[in-house]
Parts: C-alpha cells; sequence; structure tokens
C-alpha cells in the first residue's frame, strides 16, 4: 500500500458514523411525524397541542419523540459536517455532491422552524411574523415567496403545515439519500437512535411557549437553534434574516478545488462566523435574564 493510500484509508477509517446516526434521526422524526399529522389542525394549532399534550393517550410521547429526534436530528447533522471537514471527506465529493449535502443543514433548520410555528403559541407567532418580514424582503421575489411559503394569513397554518409535513420532509429525505447513497437508514442506526430518542421523550417535558404575548416586557425567544439570528435581527435590518444564512455557507460552498491555503481560510471564515453566532446567542440570552440590554 502507497504512503498516500494509506492516508486514504486512514481518513476513511476515521469516521465516527455521524450520517449513519442522522439518518436514523430522519426515520425517526418522519415516523412520529406521520403519527401526529391526524391529531393537529392547522386552522385550531393550540387547541390541537392541548388535546395531543393531555387529552388522546400517549400522544404527548409521539411530540416529545418528534421534537427530541428533530432537534438531535440538526446537532448530528452539524456535527457529521465537522466530522466530514476534519477527516477531509468532502475531497471526494464533487462540487454538485457537496452542495447538495450543504443544503441539508438550512433545510433542517427551515423544516424545524416551521414547526415550532405550528404551536400557535404567542412566540410562535412572532417567529411567524419575523419569517414573513424576512422572506418579504427578498429582492424581486419575496412577497411572492412569503405568499407561496407561509400562506395568505397568520391565521391560518395550513400553508405552513403542508410545507412542515411535505415539502421540506421530501426535500430532506432526497437530500438525504442522495448524500449517503442509500433512501432508508440502516437497522442498527435505526434501533439506536429510536432507543435513545425514546429514553429521552420519556424523560422531558417539551417546552411550549405563552398563549398571549406577555405584557410585561419580557422578550419571546424563538426556537434555540435561531437565536444568534434573533439577536442579529434586533441589530440590524430584517434583510441580515436571509443575508446572514448565506454569508455562513458561504466559505464552506467555496472549499471544492480549494489548495491548502485557501482551504484553511475558508475554515477559519467557517469558525469566526460560527463563533460570531454564537456570541449573539448568548448576548441575546443575557437580554432575556436581565444581564445585558
Amino acid at each position: 500500500m502507497t504512503a498516500a493510500a494509506a492516508q486514504t484509508h486512514g481518513r476513511r477509517g476515521s469516521s465516527w458514523q455521524l450520517g449513519r446516526l442522522a439518518m436514523g434521526l430522519l426515520a425517526v422524526t418522519v415516523l412520529s411525524g406521520i403519527a401526529l399529522v391526524p391529531l393537529y389542525s392547522p386552522t385550531q394549532p393550540l387547541a390541537s397541542l392541548e388535546a395531543i399534550e393531555s387529552g388522546i393517550r400517549w400522544a404527548w410521547l409521539a411530540r416529545a419523540l418528534h421534537w427530541v429526534s428533530a432537534s438531535g436530528l440538526l446537532v448530528i447533522s452539524l456535527a457529521h459536517v465537522v466530522e466530514v471537514l476534519l477527516i477531509r471527506a468532502d475531497q471526494r465529493l464533487s462540487r454538485a455532491q457537496w452542495w447538495r449535502a450543504l443544503c441539508l443543514a438550512p433545510v433542517v433548520v427551515l423544516a424545524m422552524l416551521s414547526g415550532f410555528v405550528l404551536q400557535g403559541t404567542a412566540d410562535a407567532s412572532a417567529a411567524l411574523a419575523i419569517w414573513r418580514a424576512v422572506v418579504t424582503s427578498i429582492p424581486a421575489i419575496g412577497p411572492s415567496l412569503a405568499r407561496l411559503t407561509l400562506g395568505l394569513t397568520a391565521s391560518d397554518l395550513s400553508t405552513v403545515a403542508i410545507h412542515h409535513c411535505a415539502t421540506f420532509t421530501l426535500v430532506i429525505v432526497l437530500l438525504s439519500a442522495d448524500h449517503a447513497r442509500r433512501l432508508v437508514a440502516d437497522s442498527r442506526a435505526l434501533i439506536l437512535t429510536a432507543l435513545a430518542t425514546l429514553c429521552v421523550a420519556a424523560l422531558i417535558t417539551v417546552p411550549l411557549g405563552p398563549p398571549d404575548a406577555p405584557t410585561d416586557g419580557t422578550l419571546l425567544l424563538g426556537p434555540w437553534y435561531l437565536l444568534g439570528l434573533q439577536g442579529a435581527l434586533r441589530l440590524w435590518p430584517v434583510a441580515v434574516g436571509w443575508f446572514a444564512p448565506l454569508l455562513m455557507l458561504a466559505p464552506l460552498a467555496a472549499l471544492p478545488g480549494s489548495d491548502a491555503k485557501r482551504r484553511r481560510w475558508m475554515l477559519l471564515s467557517t469558525l469566526a462566523l460560527t463563533l460570531g453566532y454564537l456570541g449573539l446567542s448568548v448576548h441575546l440570552l443575557m437580554v432575556a435574564t436581565g444581564w445585558a440590554q
């Protein structure tokens, strides 16, 4: 075996198999979501959640399983990106394959955001209004895209529900299958992730925001994975809502074909943007708890 072949073999063998776990979590998320579809009404979201949480036997567990597996899918997917970069597996992908793989993260975030909006609580309604404003600010296509993806009114969440259950799910499954070279998770990953998420779901209470907006000036927080973006929107124009994600993905998108020096700069740029995002998240939490203004 040549030195180059040995190095390649070592890199391939150092994989943490996070991609397989992500596929297992995706399967659990889809299956638990299917179980919740008949129990949810987009015209009466809050009443649906109350019935799921306390009126229908074991429905609370399906919702908790859906929330835990979806959150785990996002975390493991992001960790898998780090894994791929550490073992330089991105260099074995074509430019098109790498770009399609990168699209998974924002689509998963959009799917989770739509699920958050479907709660119909005060913080969910605020998130929907911000989401609509961000999409509307996109030049040329913004208003039409907002109507297509979010519907005409905030009182009827049917359009959001359709995209959450069908559009985003289908895109995630297709992109995952393209990247993993398989449509379904292998049995070991599925069993492992199902047992792990079931244990966690049985032990936690899924957060549910207030039904009405607080009148005491309390800051409504969005979903945990968008706290940095929420913090950015408090400081800068609403267009940062779509520009910032593109800015964060740009260095990674430029990796295919990069030499060692350019790759190092692209990865350092990604790290700097990630730390900045985490900093905005921490600052927002400090504002919410009264430690900062």
